[in-house]
């Protein structure tokens, strides 16, 4: 008895894409709240507009954020002591690079970069553990 011919799967495997900032920064924003942290975004996302002379498509002025160097998430623990810190953290995309006033600040250690929720996170609860002695946030399963 003759063999089925077999046939070969003729799949596309998309290249992996970089993720965009913004999409980093709202499962940030989700991760961070789900464990018991309070999330200020201070950047303002706008969507592309149209122009009524051409119809071709532009950014408005103003981009991102609101001045140069400032964070785009300020967190805090509400179980912090009162008068205690903010946090700053600054989301970047994978490939999006940092600005000479963010260099500087994270170079002092004013403020967190972060390329993921998971790194959001670690450097969030790094800082209460040197600041606090100890985290107040939760931590999800197998982190």
């Amino acid at each position: 008895m003759a063999r089925p011919r077999q046939r070969s799967l003729n799949l596309t495997i998309p290249k992996p894409q970089a993720v965009r900032e913004e999409v980093v920064q709202s499962h940030t924003i989700e991760l961070l709240t789900w464990c018991g942290y309070e999330v200020y975004q201070t950047t303002h996302r706008y969507r592309l507009q149209t122009c009524p002379k051409c119809a071709g498509r532009f950014m408005p002025t103003g981009g991102y954020g609101s001045r140069p160097g400032v964070p785009d998430l300020i967190v805090y623990h509400p179980r912090w002591p009162p008068g205690a810190v903010w946090i700053g953290v600054e989301m970047k995309g994978q490939k999006t690079p940092l600005s000479d006033e963010q260099k500087a600040l994270a170079g002092a250690g004013r403020i967190i970069v972060a390329r993921s929720d998971r790194e959001a996170l670690d450097g969030i609860q790094a800082a209460e553990e040197r600041l606090f002695g100890r985290v107040h946030g939760s931590r999800p399963v197998g982190w």
